[in-house]
């Protein structure tokens, strides 16, 4: 986490910095703060598909189906049109 805080004092934009630390946090078991890094990556870049999918990933494992399943096919979205 300290790495990816380096990184984003660094570069305050850096929607994949935000991404892999909201990884860290869903692997630690802080869903909430996972998805708040997910939404700030995707407020900094929409079209970075990585973080929708980390961001599915979290909803599915708290049972929020029909979210993960929108996150995902944001996702997929994005990554057909690059």
């Amino acid at each position: 986490i300290a790495k990816y805080q380096k990184a984003i004092e660094l570069d305050p934009k850096s929607a994949p910095a935000y991404t892999n630390w909201g990884i860290v946090l869903r692997e630690q078991g802080k869903y909430d703060e996972a998805i708040a890094k997910f939404q700030k990556a995707v407020e900094l870049d929409p079209k970075y598909a990585p973080a929708y999918t980390n961001w599915s990933n979290v909803l599915r494992e708290q049972g929020k189906y029909d979210e993960a399943i929108a996150k995902f096919q944001k996702a997929i979205e994005l990554l057909r049109f690059q």
